[in-house]
């Protein structure tokens, strides 16, 4: 993907910070690796943190580079309470206020309303829709 990667051009940077990460015991990173990419393509700064990721690393790079945005795949059902503790961590930290959470990956594709449920600020089904999205949520002002 790194290889790929290359040979896409990168446009102006937007000055927007976006963390992607794979919660703690979820192992699948392709597709969040995808998302940080198409990010990085779209001018966005990317920290890119992978899979099995704890709940408190994702919080101190989110803390330390004062994320707009946190990109989090999920394979499973298996890991969504993590991300919901994560969430709730996000959303109870105040140095975090103001960063926007973004979920991804087959349970949310298969219920619609989960990640307002667990209190993200939205789900995409694509990398490229998490994009949109993410403009949406941070440059646009919703």
């Amino acid at each position: 993907m790194s290889i790929l990667r290359s040979r896409f051009p990168d446009r102006e940077r937007k000055g927007k910070f976006v963390v992607a990460a794979a919660v703690g015991g979820e192992l699948h990173e392709i597709g969040v690796r995808m998302v940080a990419d198409f990010f990085e393509m779209d001018g966005w700064d990317v920290i890119y943190l992978g899979a099995n990721m704890p709940s408190t690393d994702v919080l101190s790079m989110i803390r330390e580079r004062r994320a707009d945005l946190l990109t989090v795949s999920v394979s499973t059902i298996l890991h969504l309470c993590t991300v919901g503790e994560l969430i709730d961590q996000i959303r109870e930290d105040e140095s975090c206020t103001g960063t926007k959470v973004l979920v991804g990956a087959p349970p949310f594709r298969s219920v619609p309303d989960l990640w307002s449920e667990l209190g993200a600020d939205g789900s995409a089904t694509s990398a490229t829709e998490a994009v949109k999205l993410g403009d949406s949520l941070v440059l646009g002002g919703a």
